[in-house]
């Protein structure tokens, strides 16, 4: 299991927040892999688990409060996602 904790820089109509993000990873060198984020949003628990960091992070931010944002590109930032689109096995930079 590999655990880390990010800063994610998070846009509310308040302004930037950095949201504390854990970063777990279960079974990195497996098929049956699995990506934990979890973080606490507004005094509430929120944990988002996957496949995929990518897709913890867009889950993460399909359950922010309205109006809040992610404030930097997923992609970029944390995976391999084509900017236009999602093409596996394929690097755009």
């Amino acid at each position: 299991m590999e655990n880390k904790t990010y800063s994610l820089p998070i846009k509310t109509p308040d302004g930037i927040i950095k949201l504390k993000i854990n970063h777990t990873v279960v079974n990195k060198d497996d098929e049956n892999m699995s990506v934990i984020i979890s973080t606490t949003i507004q005094g509430t628990p929120v944990s988002c688990q996957t496949k995929t960091t990518e897709e913890a992070l867009i889950l993460l931010a399909k359950n922010l409060p309205e109006k809040w944002h992610i404030n930097s590109c997923i992609s970029c930032r944390f995976g391999h996602f084509c900017p236009v689109g999602n093409y596996v096995m394929n690097c755009f930079v």
